[in-house]
């Protein structure tokens, strides 16, 4: 009888954490885990990204080649590389592959180079795809389209994300420039104004990634995400990535041996996994909000 009322209580505490409201999303996060086999896909969406980002870079340089001047524009390409790759040494491996191809881009402005983009964008376009696929299963969408359909949407996602650079790149230069207006007066230095200036960066910049995840879970999928939903993907994606930023910065300083075991290829390893961290950080975001929508819809459904 005691074992009995024992098993009892214990189904009733579970049942009371499943229900409350941070166990509901640890523990449906854990079951989608298995469900959607969140590991296995994270690595051919990683895949996926490491083929396409060099296109995708060569793209953004060739198409806004023509609006900004080439040094603004390496400029803010230093910036994309290091905020995607928020760690000097290794981000500076890829700026250095990128480097080598930039010869290329001048090729861009005659006929044989239009079609050279043409070909980068289906390249790049492939992320988009293995994204939309990923996110229409976690969000439940059945809904599909032809095959030209989909390339035109892909098509026209790259351009929305090199409109988004455009923004960026006018954006965090004026930060810059606010912060080292602020490091050279003394008086504005006594009211530590470049903290408040450091911060007000770091906000932003969370602030625009935020932005992007939020412009991925919304207009990625075929069918209507609701703006919430798309929203608390966003905003939990955004500061995982911020945290596994942090956390993956201090294990390469703090812990990780992998010069000793990779040798010379460690740069490349490293990349690699953070590409493969960033992806299961997108899908647990992703997942996270498919929770919220099932949560709301059960409520709507009590009610009614």
């Amino acid at each position: 009888m005691k074992n009995k009322f024992n098993l009892k209580s214990i189904k009733e505490i579970f049942l009371r954490i499943r229900e409350s409201v941070i166990g509901y999303y640890l523990l449906g996060l854990v079951d989608r885990l298995g469900e959607h086999n969140i590991f296995l896909i994270s690595g051919g969406l990683a895949f996926s990204f490491i083929i396409c980002i060099i296109p995708f870079v060569l793209i953004i340089l060739a198409i806004i080649g023509n609006i900004l001047e080439h040094s603004v524009i390496e400029n803010q390409i230093d910036i994309f590389i290091y905020r995607l790759i928020p760690y000097k040494d290794y981000a500076s491996f890829v700026k250095n592959i990128i480097d080598s191809r930039l010869d290329e881009v001048k090729l861009f402005k005659n006929w044989a180079g239009y079609i050279g983009v043409i070909g980068l964008f289906f390249a790049a376009s492939g992320v988009f795809t293995n994204m939309r696929t990923i996110l229409n299963n976690i969000f439940n969408v059945h809904k599909s389209k032809t095959l030209v359909a989909a390339k035109a949407r892909d098509f026209a996602m790259i351009l929305i994300v090199v409109i988004f650079f455009l923004i960026s790149t006018a954006i965090l230069p004026l930060l810059e420039v606010l912060k080292n207006f602020i490091d050279k007066i003394d008086f504005l230095n006594i009211f530590r104004l470049t903290f408040i200036a450091k911060a007000a960066l770091s906000i932003v910049s969370l602030l625009i990634t935020i932005i992007l995840f939020y412009g991925l879970y919304y207009f990625i999928p075929y069918g209507k995400i609701p703006v919430r939903v798309a929203a608390t993907s966003a905003v939990c994606a955004a500061i995982l990535w911020a945290l596994a930023e942090v956390i993956f910065g201090y294990y390469l300083v703090h812990f990780a041996a992998w010069g000793r075991i990779y040798g010379a290829y460690v740069f490349g390893i490293v990349i690699l996994f953070w590409i493969y961290y960033s992806a299961v950080i997108f899908i647990i975001g992703a997942e996270i909000g498919g929770l919220y929508h099932q949560r709301k819809q059960k409520k709507m459904d009590c009610l009614f």
